[in-house]
């Protein structure tokens, strides 16, 4: 009888872009390898790229990181992590600040703690998982989901909705599973 493996874990980059804390990389590994059972390897921090700058906002457009992660080597997905502001563009604004931003069955995605505030009953570092998490999903082909208190529910820019999630729901999960196998 033939026995069928395990799939293998994905390879996850994740790439510190300036003065982000060791802690908070090894953190966000620890819940990426568990949530998505893959094998992160945290890379040495740079600075933001300045082909990234939005100089009339003095921030970083996410939109830009995001080729220039999706260009590095050997992992399936690359997640880049910053405490500076970024932003993209949505509808009519041309500019829109973001806590994150992942492309839908790509490679890339970026997370910001800039917008994550101090205040509240969950933490600024509980919040960055979370958006990490929800990036990486979109990365993995998961859109924005209905479901109340879903990971990939579509925050709108509003802490609340990150603070109230409680995971995967079950057909975000199923999603997640599919993928993997």
């Amino acid at each position: 009888m033939l026995w069928l493996e395990d799939p293998p874990p994905i390879s996850i980059g994740l790439q510190p872009y300036g003065k982000v804390q060791p802690s908070v990389c090894r953190q966000l590994k620890a819940r990426l390898e568990r949530e998505f059972f893959a094998k992160v390897t945290i890379l040495p921090a740079h600075g933001l790229p300045k082909s990234a700058f939005y100089a009339p906002r003095s921030r970083y457009r996410a939109d830009r990181l995001l080729p220039i992660l999706a260009g590095s080597k050997g992992f399936d997905k690359v997640i880049g992590v910053t405490l500076d502001d970024i932003s993209t563009t949505k509808g009519k604004f041309k500019d829109w600040g973001v806590f994150g931003l992942g492309s839908i069955g790509g490679r890339s995605c970026v997370v910001s703690s800039f917008r994550l505030g101090k205040q509240g009953a969950v933490s600024p570092l509980e919040r960055l998982s979370r958006v990490a998490l929800h990036e990486v999903g979109h990365t993995l082909g998961l859109e924005h989901c209905p479901t109340l208190h879903c990971t990939m529910s579509d925050a709108e820019g509003a802490l609340k909705t990150v603070d109230d999630e409680t995971g995967f729901c079950q057909l975000c999960r199923r999603r997640v599973k599919a993928i993997r196998n």
